[in-house]
């Protein structure tokens, strides 16, 4: 199997800045093993394209497409060398129509069915006649008409690389763990490694524009009181979070941060002996916590600890019964943002 090339990634970044800078979504489904040439057929601008508005520059996918003809490297020369041929001649193929372009120069119909008859596939001539005539239509092209060869040749193979990363983030039956040495045997540890690459980089183009209108509605915090750092080393795990859509596990980080902030603050209002009686009775839960804060907490603070309180129950619904919609999660975010910021002012 060929290398996939590294500078997908970028390319993926690329295009997902361009949407974000542009506005205008690109056609593609991130969720199909072959998002990434879905993305190169209906995303890449031609030649003549103007740049991206706000991009700065053009945003060709390349390296996607070269990996294409990479892969057909010997069919193609094998058309070319016959066309070579024809023209020494001065001849032409049977074909009038000569839709080129600077990949393609001089490909149509005729030599799409040559290509084809190289793979081992003889078209039956009602097809041929079927390919010039959308070739003379402008609805078929050279780099069209490769992409959806190599989507249709392997796909299995290429779809059982790319659930391998799904599967190795959870527990799997056992024949898929002896699917995954079949795999590394028959393509290589490259190849795995590069389908992990793919599976990732899918992640993070469907994510970017959201994670960064997320991280774009955050604001500083300011906090007069010294702040413990592991309350920020926690917030700053539940924000990362937040930003990339893990909303559960932000949250149960919420709840985490908010007890520590609590504690530190009981343990600087004269609580440390009944904290320390909770610890020994084990009975310091974030809910005995929240309950002791109520009793020595200023009435300002009093909404505060209502609001932990909250956060409280949301993250146990939400670790041992269902997980909540990402909205309510948001709120609880922001919930424990203020909560933090009201213990530390």
């Amino acid at each position: 199997m060929k290398r996939i090339p590294r500078e997908i990634v970028i390319s993926l970044v690329l295009q997902s800045m361009s949407e974000l800078l542009t506005g205008e979504a690109f056609d593609y489904d991130p969720d199909s093993p072959t998002w990434s040439l879905s993305l190169e057929l209906k995303a890449r601008p031609s030649s003549s394209d103007k740049p991206h508005k706000g991009s700065g520059e053009n945003l060709d996918i390349v390296p996607l497409f070269e990996w294409v003809e990479d892969t057909f490297d010997k069919e193609l020369n094998a058309v070319d060398s016959n066309l070579r041929e024809l023209k020494a001649k001065g001849e032409t193929s049977p074909s009038e129509w000569r839709i080129g372009n600077p990949d393609g120069e001089g490909w149509n119909g005729w030599c799409a069915a040559k290509f084809m008859r190289e793979l081992g596939v003889e078209l039956p001539p009602q097809v041929v006649q079927e390919l010039e005539e959308k070739w003379a239509q402008a609805k078929c092209d050279y780099r069209n008409f490769l992409t959806r060869c190599f989507l249709a040749i392997g796909s299995k193979d290429r779809e059982r690389l790319m659930q391998l990363p799904v599967r190795r983030e959870r527990l799997a039956e056992n024949r898929f763990a002896e699917d995954e040495g079949d795999l590394l045997r028959e393509f290589g540890q490259d190849a795995i490694s590069d389908a992990v690459v793919c599976y990732y980089a899918r992640i993070l183009g469907k994510r970017f524009p959201r994670m960064v209108k997320r991280a774009e509605e955050l604001r500083v915090l300011p906090a007069v009181r010294k702040v413990p750092e592991a309350v920020n080393e926690y917030l700053r795990e539940a924000t990362r979070c937040f930003v990339f859509g893990q909303f559960v596990a932000s949250l149960v980080l919420c709840r985490t941060a908010i007890e520590i902030a609590l504690t530190d603050f009981l343990d600087k209002h004269g609580k440390g002996r009944e904290l320390q009686q909770l610890r020994d009775n084990r009975a310091d839960t974030l809910r005995a916590v929240i309950d002791l804060a109520r009793s020595c907490a200023p009435r300002r603070m009093l909404a505060s600890l209502d609001d932990a309180d909250e956060v409280r129950r949301k993250a146990n619904v939400a670790t041992h019964e269902k997980p909540l919609e990402p909205e309510q999660c948001k709120d609880l975010f922001v919930r424990t943002r203020g909560i933090l910021q009201e213990l530390y002012r």
